[in-house]
């Protein structure tokens, strides 16, 4: 982890070509590769995370979709089924018109 600046201070008795020196060491230069090199990798972990987050939204927003369509398709379906048996009925007893016209009709001959 990068240390406070203030922690990184020489101490007032060093000279100031001692802390420019200090700043550009081979040591600091890797500390500084190392932390770059994890933050590229954290910011890549965040990233795909991210991305699977994303993903999943897009998922659930279409089995929300699917949901509501076939709650809506499950309604429309009940109604059909409602008219279908009110059709039916009405076929029945206009069977049984006809039966009862074509009998009375035999009878009238």
């Amino acid at each position: 982890q990068a240390q406070p600046a203030f922690s990184q201070a020489p101490p007032a008795s060093a000279p100031a070509a001692a802390s420019s020196q200090a700043d550009f060491s081979p040591a600091a230069a890797a500390a500084a590769a190392e932390e770059i090199a994890n933050k590229s990798a954290e910011v890549s972990v965040l990233r795909s995370r991210l991305q699977q987050f994303e993903r999943d939204n897009i998922r659930l927003q279409n089995e929300v979709a699917a949901a509501k369509d076939s709650g809506q398709q499950g309604e429309k379906s009940k109604q059909q089924r409602v008219e279908i048996e009110r059709l039916q009925n009405e076929l029945r007893y206009a069977k049984q018109d006809m039966v009862s016209f074509e009998e009375e009709r035999r009878r009238l001959q």
